[in-house]
């Protein structure tokens, strides 16, 4: 379908049968099976396609962010380890006992093995692709965003950008591990792939990034940052949940 580069990104996504704006019925956790997942899967490879063939004017007003949460890990690691280094010298970080050091340097060690690991994916190549194909992300790829009956539906496009379409596999899967479910990651991974028409280097790099233990490393944030926001106790108990959850959900032995 011809048209003008004059027309909005959103207008375009219309032309294309795409609907905008529309009530998506929420899904209860139980209603969620790997079936269901790969399904969504196709859907957003549906999408992805079409959004790249926009080459409107409108590209300029989309954000990029390309190669930015790797970069945000890096410095996450490269801060904490420096401050942790300054409370060991006044001996504050083990003030509360070493159960929270001793889970810092654990947590803290599979931390850097899953950005080794992504940046091994092969990841400055996955960076080229992804720019060379215009690439597009959604964002929000969870069931509450966008479905597929008859048609395609998406209810925001709030988290549109330019990235390398790993990232709406990793977002939704993360969705779907932090609510609970366990399924075979590596399972959905690959089919992720096979929708995406992607190597085994994003795979790689997918998996590497869902074993991110982001909920962890937001919690020691906190407790390093120590603004008296809450308790130590507090602290220790919240991160001692977010190692526990990371052991239950993960079902796989990568970092």
């Amino acid at each position: 379908m011809e048209y003008s580069k004059n027309i909005l990104f959103e207008k375009y996504l219309q032309m294309q049968g795409i609907h905008l704006g529309e009530d998506i019925v929420s899904l209860k956790k139980k209603s969620i099976s790997e079936e269901l997942v790969k399904k969504q899967f196709q859907s957003i490879s549906k999408f992805h396609y079409i959004a790249k063939n926009y080459h409107g004017h409108d590209l300029k007003n989309i954000d990029n962010k390309i190669g930015k949460l790797i970069e945000r890990y890096k410095i996450e690691i490269r801060i904490l380890k420096r401050n942790i280094s300054e409370l060991e010298k006044v001996n504050e970080f083990n003030k509360d006992g070493k159960s929270i050091s001793d889970s810092f340097y654990k947590m803290l060690k599979i931390s850097e093995n899953c950005i080794s690991k992504a940046m091994e994916a092969d990841y400055l190549e996955l960076i080229k692709r992804s720019m060379k194909n215009n690439e597009i992300c959604l964002g929000n790829t969870y069931f509450n965003n966008i479905s597929e009956n008859e048609v395609l539906n998406i209810k925001s496009l709030n988290g549109i950008c330019f990235n390398m379409v790993e990232f709406d596999g990793i977002y939704i899967l993360n969705k779907i591990k932090d609510s609970g479910i366990n399924f075979n990651w590596n399972s959905l991974i690959h089919e992720y792939a096979l929708a995406e028409k992607l190597n085994e280097n994003s795979e790689a790099f997918i998996m590497a990034l869902i074993l991110y233990p982001s909920e962890y490393m937001k919690w020691i944030r906190r407790y390093v940052k120590n603004s008296g926001e809450f308790s130590n106790d507090y602290y220790a108990m919240k991160l001692s949940k977010a190692i526990n959850k990371y052991g239950e959900n993960k079902g796989v032995n990568l970092c």
